[in-house]
């Protein structure tokens, strides 16, 4: 935590450093790009917070489902279920446009999906679910051929191969000079 006691900027030979004082009189410094945050939390504490978080949300998601068991069971004891049934009708066209939109993107992609396949393909695998479809596509895609170098190998005078043409004599350079120039095309 930052006490109100921050002492200003300064600058010494071009190089700015902070100096913040905490409450238990332990200054830190930072000089240059190096930051040291005097706020950290330890990773225990942060685990114990976010799992209280998560029971709270658990907690507050039962009570808030609890009261609207309640007030349905009340409603119902009132009579009221015109307004009840317009309460869960509305809902459930909500649901309905959200299924919807939902339903649309997976018919897209089993289309995509389906327009990879030939026609035979297309019946023998059309009955699998997307998923399915998906990883039999992937099994199918061949990995692409690595590059071959087909240029003439570099050779001397009598026709042996040369790894190394720097090695070569001044003439037989010259005369392999086309095969050195084609093993740097590509």
């Amino acid at each position: 935590m930052k006490n109100s006691n921050e002492n200003p900027t300064t600058d010494n030979q071009g190089v700015k450093s902070d100096s913040v004082q905490t409450d238990e009189n332990v200054s830190v410094e930072a000089t240059g790009n190096d930051t040291n945050t005097v706020e950290s939390i330890p990773y225990a504490r942060f685990n114990e917070v976010t799992k209280q978080k998560k029971e709270l949300e658990a907690k507050l998601k039962e009570f808030n489902d609890t009261q609207e068991a309640n007030r349905i069971k009340a409603m119902e004891e009132q009579g009221k279920y015109k307004e009840l049934n317009a309460e869960l009708t509305s809902k459930v066209n909500k649901y309905e446009e959200k299924l919807n939109v939902y339903a649309e993107q997976e018919a897209k992609v089993r289309e995509d999906l389906l327009s990879q396949l030939d026609d035979q393909d297309k019946e023998v695998y059309g009955s699998l679910s997307n998923d399915q479809l998906r990883k039999h596509l992937a099994k199918g895609q061949k990995p692409k051929p690595a590059t071959i170098n087909t240029t003439q190998p570099v050779r001397d005078t009598s026709g042996n191969r040369v790894t190394d043409w720097t090695n070569l004599s001044k003439n037989d350079k010259k005369s392999n000079w086309k095969s050195i120039l084609k093993t740097y095309k590509k």
